[in-house]
């Protein structure tokens, strides 16, 4: 089942990345980039009830907080300025590929970081 959402969620990402790339004539990366995560809020929102695993944030420690917090002060705003300058002065034909590189990339920080080395499927 995993391999199937796997699978949607490229090629949503690649609609997406599209979309962007013409969107970005219009506007800077970082209205794009903002814009991107006030659209997703409510439908991540309407998502939460159906979650199984719903955890409750005020029980969870700073060894989950922080990460997130760096994440979102750090990572976030640059890999949003970094690939919003790749879209919009670069060919989408040859940003895209190098942007697909984000899952070789997982695999090995997945394996530097946490050990982590997938299977054969």
């Amino acid at each position: 089942m995993w391999f199937f959402f796997a699978l949607l969620s490229a090629v949503f990402t690649g609609v997406r990345r599209t979309g962007e790339k013409q969107l970005l004539r219009q506007t800077n990366q970082f209205t794009l980039g903002w814009l991107v995560q006030a659209f997703s809020l409510p439908v991540m929102l309407l998502a939460l009830p159906f979650n199984s695993h719903f955890l409750n944030p005020f029980t969870l420690g700073s060894g989950f907080w922080l990460p997130i917090i760096f994440v979102m002060v750090v990572f976030f705003p640059l890999n949003t300025w970094l690939a919003g300058r790749a879209l919009k002065h670069g060919e989408l034909s040859k940003v895209m590929p190098v942007q697909s590189l984000g899952p070789v990339m997982s695999i090995f920080f997945a394996l530097a970081i946490l050990g982590q080395v997938p299977n054969l499927l």
